[in-house]
């Protein structure tokens, strides 16, 4: 279940590390659920002024779903590497547009486990992929004869989510099973909208051959900006409310939510903001090392460095290939070992980022809102499996791998997270170093970086800045969905909490357990109360005082049976939640307050990894540079002379 938490090592793998990221989208069963059945309980008719008739489905649960709403146009040919452009304009409000097929995914190269689940379908990939789903709670529906008709017009407009995936920037998609929003917004009371943004090297493609039409990466935030854009114009006529606009995201999708954070003029277009599990340690690419990145890529291609019509010229399938085929060795950035986990992603181009978002963030330069921030118990512990998916029993192993990343701090990080195994015989017993791994990786990449990134002088000279930290303490009741992740099994690893908040067992043939359930209404009851209120606890003047509610229903506004309005911010087993840097009056030496969320109930942590956070931040070694090839030499000299 839990399990300590360590740092040590994360070497070239990460791509498909990564990706695996999102593997536990595994969770869900047949997609047969999830589409053209679905459209057995009915169509939703809505009249969206420059839009157009949509036609979307009903779920099960009457949950009113339009998919595949375009918010820009093609990327494909001369658009390619280009900003989005606005959506085609609308000259007939009244045309019908079928919206209940699942949309098109942006062009990736997906390895997940369990592809059938957590990857988009080939044959659905396309370039014209700028799209995004709303998901419409039932109450904003009215029955007509042979259908169901949004009824959007209502003074009270709804609280809005928008969802942004993870997936290493590589892999991922707005209609996977992993993230349908449909139990989320009818449980919550609320709009989900999930959005699509370009990946990989469609999406972050770095080329500057001196033009108008150079290539300057960063595309898939732009792309989002836009989707935001379409949100802030157009959600108010599905029931929404543009200026209650929560984002919400993890992994990548959390790294793309601080990156937006730091830009000004996209300050209107979101309220507030949920990052789950953002390795605000992970450095990004300044434009140098993107451009040689691209002209290997330009290379492999078979095009020359900086001839953007021939890179152009491609299909989607051929650069789709030589990206699939492109070798590791080409996308490793010599000076920055830690790159390899994400190879394409956010670039410092002196335009959206001049600065890695955590020492922004540290010197308060980013958008004062109220935020959400929080990890997983075992963050590093896929990407330690992937690298070695049986146990370690060698110190020597442990040690070199702690200084592929630590160098010169080698000796304080081993101290710090000492070896399991004895030096002598350790075969003879069940130790594992993959666990101290885990625990410095987690703590190097993940908790000890978010903890500094929210630990700005701004913040902590007001004891009730908006901030609310979390560590995610549970596994599931079906391990076997990791495949064989079995480090995974027992450990609670990254991306582990996203099938809680969606409530997509049901989606599935499995269920959560008891406890599961539990959690997973507290965790929706957390978010939605901050979407609505923008505090976890639910609305001020009840926030501490709201009596816990024994109805997994928690949050529902409105009694469907007599239309009735209540209001109920607590779900069972839920504790009040402080803010980050919330002054406790039982232990005023507190420096910080963390709530942990388990099956068996939530409980606050009062400085939470402190002890390993200070030396790691002493260290000051965050986002450093090493030398990869002198480095590796050096291990291999000291490891045959049995130095190690």
């Amino acid at each position: 279940m839990a399990q300590s938490k360590t740092i040590a090592f994360f070497v070239a793998g990460f791509i498909p590390v990564a990706i695996v990221v999102t593997t536990l989208s595994i969770l869900l069963t047949s997609n047969n659920d999830l589409v053209p059945p679905d459209v057995d309980a009915g169509y939703v008719i809505a009249q969206i002024p420059r839009i157009g008739r949509l036609r979307g489905f009903l779920t099960n649960e009457s949950t009113a779903v339009f998919y595949g709403l375009p918010f820009s146009q093609s990327t494909a040919g001369e658009y390619r590497w280009q900003k989005p452009r606005d959506p085609l304009p609308v000259e007939d409000d009244y045309k019908r547009i079928d919206a209940f097929k699942k949309p098109k995914a942006c062009p990736q190269v997906c390895v997940f486990p369990s592809p059938e689940y957590s990857c988009p379908p080939v044959e659905d990939m396309s370039e014209d992929c700028l799209n995004l789903n709303v998901f419409v709670p039932s109450r904003l529906t009215k029955r007509e004869a042979s259908h169901r008709k949004l009824m959007s017009d209502s003074e009270e407009k709804l609280a809005v989510m928008v969802y942004i995936y993870g997936g290493a920037f590589m892999a991922g998609g707005n209609a996977i099973p992993l993230y349908d929003a449909r139990y989320l917004s009818e449980w919550g009371d609320i709009i989900v909208v999930t959005i699509n943004y370009r990946l990989g090297a469609f999406g972050f493609f770095y080329q500057d051959d001196g033009t108008s039409t150079a290539a300057l990466g960063n595309f898939g935030i732009y792309d989002q900006i836009k989707a935001l854009e379409w949100v802030h114009r157009h959600i108010a006529d599905f029931g929404g409310d543009p200026n209650q606009v929560t984002l919400f995201g993890q992994s990548a999708g959390a790294q793309s939510i601080a990156v937006l954070m730091l830009q000004d003029e996209v300050n209107h277009l979101f309220q507030r903001v949920v990052m789950q599990s953002n390795p605000f340690g992970l450095p990004y690419k300044d434009v140098s090392a993107a451009q040689a990145l691209g002209n290997s890529f330009a290379r492999w291609a078979r095009c020359a460095p900086n001839d953007l019509n021939c890179l152009r010229g491609l299909s989607m399938e051929e650069l789709l290939e030589r990206y699939k085929t492109l070798p590791y060795a080409m996308q490793l950035n010599a000076q920055h070992i830690s790159e390899i986990f994400e190879p394409y992603s956010p670039i410092l181009d002196g335009i959206l980022l001049d600065n890695d978002p955590m020492y922004l963030f540290k010197e308060g330069k980013n958008q004062d809102k109220p935020m959400i921030v929080g990890y997983v118990e075992d963050e590093g512990a896929m990407f330690v499996g992937e690298i070695y998916s049986s146990p370690i029993q060698s110190q020597r192993i442990y040690k070199a791998s702690a200084q592929i990343i630590f160098r010169q701090h080698t000796d304080i990080v081993v101290d710090l997270y000492p070896p399991q195994c004895p030096r002598i015989n350790p075969q003879e017993t069940d130790c594992d170093e993959r666990i101290p791994m885990d625990d410095a990786v987690t703590d190097y990449m993940f908790t000890c970086p978010g903890r500094k990134a929210m630990n700005s002088d701004r913040n902590k000279a007001k004891e009730n800045a908006d901030i609310w930290f979390y560590t995610f303490n549970e596994t599931w009741s079906f391990p076997e969905f990791w495949e064989n992740y079995t480090l995974c099994w027992e450990m609670v690893c990254h991306t582990e909490e996203v099938p809680y908040l969606f409530d997509i067992d049901k989606l599935t043939e499995y269920r959560f357990e008891d406890g599961e359930a539990e959690l997973a209404a507290r965790m929706r009851t957390f978010w939605v109360n901050f979407a609505k209120y923008g505090n976890p606890n639910g609305p001020p003047e009840t926030a501490q005082e709201v009596p816990v509610s024994d109805n997994l229903d928690g949050i529902q506004s409105i009694n469907k049976q007599t239309g009735e309005e209540f209001q109920q911010s607590k779900a069972k087993g839920q504790i009040y939640w402080p803010r980050f840097f919330e002054t406790d009056q039982s232990d005023p030496n507190t420096s910080y307050r963390v709530l942990q969320m388990t099956a068996h109930g939530d409980r606050e942590i009062n400085d939470f990894r402190k002890e390993y956070c200070d030396k790691l931040d002493d260290l000051d070694y965050y986002l450093e540079n090493y030398n990869i090839p002198g480095l590796l030499m050096n291990i291999k000299t000291k490891m045959n002379e049995n130095e190690l």
